[in-house]
């Protein structure tokens, strides 16, 4: 049922009661309601009235409301341009104020010559006169005195020995034939012998592990020696051979 406002929204129940009746009771129609009839309908009206009443005790409270807030926002703009000028002018006011400082420069005087004038010749300048310690014009000052450095003896050139060699293969040669060595700085090693024509091999001899003797002998005999020894040995990481 939708909200309808009618000729009795203002003033109180009791009123609009006693006007409905009056309505009711004079029968405009031919079939006007009897007494019960308009009592029901008063029943049935009387939501709608104070449905209504209340409507309007809310709006008016709302726009109370509403008109108090609008207050408190203007005074509160107001305060704030107050608060901001005032801490504008704080700020300007707290401000440091540049200062200007002026440079005086002073020129130490120099010497000043000096007029002399006699009586009937012309005036004569004095020379300038010079400070103490303050060369004149045209001399120079005294250099400081140049102390030569010493050179110590030059350093001896630097000698480089190449390094020794780790090892590798020799042909031995002796009257009686030759031998082939393999060699490194720790062992020594005959790898083979070849007698020479008319000689052999007598025997190979090997002292230690860095040494080996090689004997040839003389076959048929003939004429010089009838022996020849190759002795090969590792001294110093070094290979030495004797014949």
């Amino acid at each position: 049922m939708s909200d309808r406002t009618g000729p009795f929204d203002d003033g109180t129940a009791d009123d609009r009661d006693d006007e409905l009746r009056s309505l009711l009771r004079a029968g405009v129609a031919a079939d006007a309601p009897t007494e019960a009839e308009a009592e029901d309908e008063l029943g049935v009206l009387r939501p709608r009235f104070e449905h209504a009443r209340r409507r309007r005790q809310t709006g008016l409270a709302v726009a109370g409301a509403a008109a108090a807030v609008l207050v408190v926002v203007l005074g509160l703009a107001a305060l704030g341009g107050d608060d901001r000028q005032q801490l504008d002018t704080a700020d300007r006011s707290t401000l440091p104020t540049a200062s200007t400082s002026t440079t005086t420069t002073t020129t130490a005087p120099g010497p000043t010559p000096t007029t002399v004038g006699v009586p009937g010749e012309p005036e004569a300048t004095a020379p300038p006169t010079s400070l103490p310690g303050t060369p004149g014009p045209g001399s120079t000052l005294p250099s400081a005195p140049t102390t030569a450095t010493p050179s110590g003896p030059a350093a001896p050139p630097t000698t480089t020995t190449p390094p020794a060699p780790a090892g590798g293969t020799q042909e031995a040669v002796a009257a009686g034939g030759s031998a082939t060595l393999t060699w490194t700085p720790t062992s020594l090693t005959v790898v083979s012998t070849r007698p020479a024509p008319g000689w052999s091999v007598e025997r190979v001899e090997r002292p230690d592990a860095t040494r080996a003797v090689i004997r040839f002998r003389r076959d048929g005999g003939g004429s010089g020696s009838s022996t020849s020894t190759i002795d090969a040995r590792m001294r110093d990481g070094a290979l030495e051979v004797q014949t």
